[in-house]
Order: structure tokens, then sequence, then C-alpha cells
């Protein structure tokens, strides 16, 4: 027997068993990118998906793809996604243009604190482009181009709507910048005399709220000396000014205090302080509510956003909300982690304004890119549902077919898979001064 012979029989069952697992591979990868549309649950997902194109004033991709009655009946639409990946913004701009046309959507709710929000409503109604990258940079998490862009286009979109109909942003976490409190803060309070009655007297101080003495180095907690703190903080947008600011006329101590005091004397004496707030009674009360609980540093997120939802809705009269939130807080039926309860409560409490008027769109990741980490985006856990080849941003809808998505519907009625897109890019002086 010789030598070439013997390789030959040892080799030729190796390279049969290559083929054979070659081929395997180019079945799987064809079964992945050509499913067998035999197959009843791939031919709905199928029928029942449509891409989402990077047209920024293109909307009228939705039309017929949502049911009726999910437009008509519900008050609260909630989009989850995960932070940094570029294709988000078009996401949400497509969807809020389809909801205000289709669902009186008038209000759009981020994982932003209230300031912030009201930062940017600022900016929509007065084009000033400094306001906006002010607010961003109080918020991380948004302060990329990609956003920066976004709320330029929905200012354009407001402008074309109309005053009555454009949309707001609600602001709905405690978590943010001290320094766009104290813009929001100062612009409340700067065009406002200060009635001597609006601080109290040392007495009161002293046996009402005697807990607070030993945290003082005065004698008494004076209204009046942070309401003059506040109007010291730059009125203006020059980020110059806000760098220069620091809140170091007072200490991050002290805030504490006077935030602690607020928050028991307005309660009590809430006429006087309505007289002297007006209209913005409310939002001097949110904020300084929200800086509290900040500082405290033992608040449960989704219980924050539940109470300052709970807070909020009845000044919302203008029209439905549509809610951008993270992914994990969207969840209509789920019970793996407490702040997954956020849209299961807010949809099923009995005291919830919007009861069984929730309806949630889960946004899911396949080899995309997010700022500052080399780590892919990568869920394979819907895998299942991605008949569709193409890369880019898919919607499906998974409500009609309850015998194969029943598990998954109740949780995301609508799925979007997000394939193959880049991450989101920092924003840069060079970008907003354009």
């Amino acid at each position: 027997m010789t030598r070439k012979f013997i390789r030959s029989r040892l080799l030729q069952p190796l390279a049969i068993l290559l083929v054979f697992l070659a081929n395997l591979s180019l079945a799987q990868n064809h079964q992945e990118l050509y499913p067998d549309v035999k197959n009843k649950k791939v031919r709905y997902l199928m029928k029942n998906h449509i891409p989402i194109n990077f047209e920024w004033h293109s909307d009228s991709i939705f039309v017929d793809f949502f049911d009726s009655t999910d437009l008509t009946h519900n008050k609260l639409f909630l989009l989850g996604q995960k932070y940094g990946v570029s294709a988000n913004t078009v996401t949400i701009h497509k969807l809020l243009a389809y909801l205000h046309k289709n669902s009186e959507v008038r209000y759009l709710m981020m994982e932003v604190s209230y300031s912030i929000g009201l930062m940017i409503n600022d900016y929509l109604k007065n084009g000033d482009k400094q306001i906006l990258v002010h607010a961003l940079w109080n918020c991380k998490k948004i302060f990329t181009r990609e956003y920066f862009d976004f709320f330029i286009r929905l200012r354009e979109f407001n402008l074309n709507v109309g005053e009555d109909n454009a949309v707001e942003v609600v602001g709905i976490n405690y978590i943010g910048g001290y320094e766009a409190d104290f813009w929001v803060l100062n612009k409340i309070v700067r065009s406002k005399s200060i009635p001597a009655d609006v601080y109290p007297t040392l007495v009161k101080t002293f046996y009402i709220y005697g807990d607070l003495k030993n945290r003082l180095e005065k004698d008494s907690v004076r209204v009046d000396s942070f309401l003059m703190v506040l109007k010291k903080f730059p009125s203006s947008s020059n980020l110059k000014l806000f760098d220069e600011f620091q809140l170091k006329s007072i200490p991050i101590g002290e805030i504490q205090v006077y935030v602690d005091f607020l928050l028991m004397d307005m309660p009590a004496n809430t006429e006087l302080y309505e007289r002297f707030l007006g209209e913005d009674f409310f939002d001097f009360w949110m904020i300084i509510k929200n800086m509290r609980t900040r500082y405290d540093g033992r608040a449960q997120k989704d219980i924050v956003f539940q109470v300052n939802f709970f807070n909020l809705y009845p000044r919302l009269t203008k029209g439905n909300i549509l809610g951008v939130l993270p992914r994990s807080y969207c969840h209509l039926n789920a019970v793996r982690f407490y702040s997954d309860q956020f849209a299961g409560d807010l949809n099923s409490l009995k005291t919830s304004p919007v009861k069984k008027k929730v309806l949630s769109i889960g946004t899911y990741y396949r080899k995309c890119r997010k700022y500052d980490s080399d780590k892919l985006y990568n869920e394979s856990s819907v895998a299942r549902f991605d008949v569709c080849p193409q890369r880019g941003v898919i919607i499906y809808k998974l409500n009609e077919y309850k015998t194969q998505f029943k598990k998954k519907a109740k949780d995301f009625p609508y799925l979007i898979i997000t394939k193959e897109q880049r991450e989101m890019q920092w924003l840069r002086p060079r970008y907003w001064n354009n």
C-alpha cells in the first residue's frame, strides 16, 4: 500500500466533511436571506412589514400599516430605543410626523429633565440655536449631530403646521445638569419683583422648619436670596457666559438647603407663591422637585417617571403623546425587571389616566454601531422576525398574528429592526456654527 494511496484514503472523508459543512452554511445563509415562504409565520411577516426610508420629509410610508383602532383609541404611543445609533432620529421624525397627522399627537415625551424640555421648547419657539446646544449639552445622551438636526427639522415642522398644532417637548426625567435648571429658573424670576412676604420669618424658620437650623451658616433661610442668585444666572444664550458662571456664586450644599425649604414652604403658602410666580408656578415647582430627587440619590427611576407623568398629564391638553424612551421602560407586559413596569403600569393601573390606551413599539438592533464603543448592538433574539434581507430600518406588525407572536405582541404590537447602521456623532462647535 503506497503512501499516496494512504493519504487519499485518509483525506477523502475529511474533504467530504468540509464540503458538507460548507453547503450547510450556504443553506443556512440562503434560508436567512430568502426564508421559506411556505412557513405560515414567515409568510405573515413578509406581508406585514415595510422599510423606513431615510428621506426626512416623507411620512407616507406608514399609510394603511397601523391599525385604525390603534391610531384612534390610544393616547400614549411609546417608542422604545437604545441610544447611540444614527437611524434613531429618522425613525422618531417619521413616526412623529405620521402620528401628528393621524392620531393628533402634539407632545414628544423624552428621557430628559423637565428643565431641558423647556429649553428645547424655547428654541422651537424662538429659533436660538445656542439655547438648543446648551440644552443638549446638559444631557450627554442626546448631545449629538443627529439630535441637533432632528430638533432643527422639528422647528421647521412646527412652523409649517402652525402654533396651535406645534409639537412640544416634555421632559419626564429628573436627571440633568443644574445649569439647565438654573437657566429656566432664571428666566422665570428675572422679570418678576420679589415681594417681601415670599420669604419666611425667623420664627417660622426655627419652629416650623427647625430641622434645617443646623444646616445653615446664617440664622435663617431667605428664599429671596436664592431668587436673587437665580437672577444672577446668565440670561443670554452665550455658552461662554454659562461656562464662566458655573454656579460658583452658590455652593451646591446651599442649593440643597434652599430646595428643601422651598419644597416645604411652597405647599404651605401656595397662594403666595402662585401670586408671585403666576403661570410659571408649575414649571418652578417641577424643577425644584426634580432637583431634590436628583441629589437625594435614592429614587427608583421608573417610579419618578411615573409620578412626573401623572403630574404632567392633566396639563397636556393639546393632543396625544409620543414617548421616546429606553426600550426597557416600554414593555407593556414584562416582569423581568422592575424598570420594565413603567409602560405596563401606565396601561394597567386603575389610577392611570391612560389605562388601556398605551401602544408600544420596540426597536431592536442587528450589527449597529453605538457611540463611545467599539462594540455592536447585535440582538440575536429577534433574528426569527428578521425576514427582510436588506439593511436599514424595517417595521413589523405583530398584533394581528396572535397565535404565533402572542407573547412578543403583548410587549410590542409593532416591532422595529434596525440593521447595519452607523453610530451617532458627538456635537462639535464647528457643526452647530455652520
